[in-house]
């Protein structure tokens, strides 16, 4: 893998790691927030947050097996991590036109409400998975300065998604 792509499936394996356990974790919130958008009817609820979960972690699993699988389980992983995210802003952005006050439970609590922050996190996101696509499977010596360096700043942009909603909130008091 070449730096870049590294750098892009480091922080989108962490992302979506940490958004796939917190779902599972917190079950039941994100279950509310799913009936908080009104789309689907009650029973169906808990398998939709299941199986939103379970894609997450199966991203987070394509990303995982790249190093052995080589590059195509990468490609795997980015292209999910791409489906997942155009599904999610879509779904905000319908939220948003339609007027509904849910409650982002992206990373297993309850977030701020769905905003236009989220949506442009989303497509960052996802600028992040097209863009390591592209750059997947580059022929070049890898250097352990590289790759570490890769890495952390791919841990960096992940706990900085993650907390966006947090570190705005900082910046409004």
């Amino acid at each position: 893998m070449m730096y870049v792509s590294l750098t892009c499936a480091v922080s989108l394996a962490a992302v979506f790691g940490h958004a796939g356990l917190g779902k599972a974790r917190d079950r039941k919130g994100f279950e509310k927030s799913i009936r908080d958008l009104d789309w689907f009817p009650p029973g169906v609820v808990p398998t939709v947050a299941r199986s939103v979960a379970a894609m997450e972690l199966l991203v987070v699993l394509a990303f995982a097996a790249s190093p052995v699988a080589g590059p195509k389980a990468a490609v795997v992983g980015f292209s999910g991590a791409l489906t997942l995210l155009i599904g999610f802003t879509g779904v905000i952005v319908l939220a948003l036109k339609r007027g509904v006050r849910a409650r982002c439970n992206c990373f297993g609590t309850a977030g701020a409400e769905y905003s236009l922050r989220h949506v442009v996190r989303n497509s960052l996101l996802a600028g992040m998975a097209v863009t390591g696509v592209l750059t997947v499977g580059a022929d070049h010596r890898a250097h352990i300065s590289g790759m570490t360096l890769a890495i952390l700043t791919g841990l960096i942009i992940a706990g900085l998604t993650v907390a966006m909603d947090d570190l705005l909130g900082l910046f409004r008091m």
